[in-house]
């Protein structure tokens, strides 16, 4: 049995897309272990290079840059980690996404409600283009919101979800 000695971290995010899981096509099933690359990347290429992944339109995305598809904008601290731990099903990985908020809290606020009860995939992308997977397991999705009361932050994103595999990269 394989297992992993430490977490997977990414702190130089530029981009978080939380993508719903229905309307969404992997090429290989999320019980599948250690994956560590998947052919695709958000948002999807046209034409769709065969045997890559298909994503379904973003719940939520947030991004470090003002532009029309970001709902809301994080700072420079936002945080995806992937640690392992011992369950049932095998190692399992939590993947953790801390996001501080500093403009877009009535546009997090507004998406609540049609991202609560269901399951998402956090697509995160790193400032050097690096594209990265959570590939989350059935019913495992969860985002919470806090509002901030310091007066250079409006809030915080967390998302966790579970997965058989650590951070998957997307390539093309």
């Amino acid at each position: 049995m394989k297992t992993t000695d430490s977490c997977e971290e990414l702190d130089d995010l530029v981009r978080i897309d939380l993508i719903p899981t229905d309307g969404s096509v992997m090429t290989i099933p999320f019980a599948v272990q250690y994956i560590a690359q998947l052919k695709g990347r958000y948002p999807n290429q046209s034409p769709l290079p065969n045997g890559s992944c298909k994503f379904a339109d973003a719940l939520l995305t947030l991004a470090v840059a003002d532009s029309s598809e970001a709902d809301a904008l994080l700072t420079d601290k936002t945080k995806l980690t992937a640690a392992p731990s011992r369950e049932a099903a095998g190692e399992v990985f939590t993947h953790t996404l801390e996001c501080p908020i500093y403009r877009g809290y009535q546009a997090i606020t507004g998406k609540l409600a049609a991202i609560s009860g269901r399951d998402f995939f956090i697509v995160a992308t790193c400032y050097d283009g690096r594209q990265y997977l959570s590939y989350t397991l059935p019913n495992t999705s969860q985002l919470n919101w806090k509002r901030s009361q310091t007066p250079f932050a409006e809030g915080t994103v967390t998302v966790t979800v579970k997965a058989m595999s650590t951070l998957i990269l997307l390539d093309t």
